[in-house]
């Protein structure tokens, strides 16, 4: 990559989340939502990634499908909860826990914040959305890296005036 190239990704410091996120279709869930729930609608939305858990109206945190297989590895490989007497149990453990009982670490960007800080802390998170928050905690968008890798191939592509 040329230093011409390099210097029009410095934009990304002066562009804001807020020109760059988009709305969030789908993928909102309430914290008291059985997990077993959250599994049927990861299964019909192949391609998001992340679901927003939130409690009146506020994002509490949010699950991947990488969290929840991260979670049933870590309790398979502590106890032999898929055999009982020779007998394939499957995945009873997760029957009564919801939603609130897998989030992670609330992570999130503010629309005034600026794109490249919403990329560090998608990298150092190792994130693939990062959800844009109000400053009361409400969920009113969502920046994606394929939004920012655009963003920054029409920088790169775009011609000096």
């Amino acid at each position: 990559m040329e230093k011409q190239d390099l210097n029009k990704l410095k934009d990304l410091e002066r562009i804001l989340v807020k020109d760059v996120m988009r709305p969030v279709h789908g993928g909102v869930i309430d914290d008291g939502t059985p997990i077993v729930n959250v599994l049927e609608l990861m299964a019909s939305e192949p391609r998001r990634r992340v679901f927003y858990v939130v409690r009146d109206g506020r994002l509490i945190g949010i699950i991947t499908p990488r969290r929840l297989l991260e979670f049933i590895a870590l309790k398979v490989g502590k106890t032999d909860v898929l055999k009982r007497e020779g007998e394939a149990i499957g995945l009873r453990f997760l029957i009564g826990t919801t939603a609130k009982d897998y989030v992670g670490e609330l992570v999130s960007v503010k629309p005034d914040d600026s794109i490249a800080e919403a990329c560090r802390k998608m990298v150092e998170k190792i994130m693939d959305e990062i959800p844009v928050i109000t400053d009361n905690g409400k969920l009113i968008g969502e920046l994606s890296f394929i939004d920012v890798l655009n963003l920054a191939l029409q920088k790169i592509k775009k011609k000096p005036s």
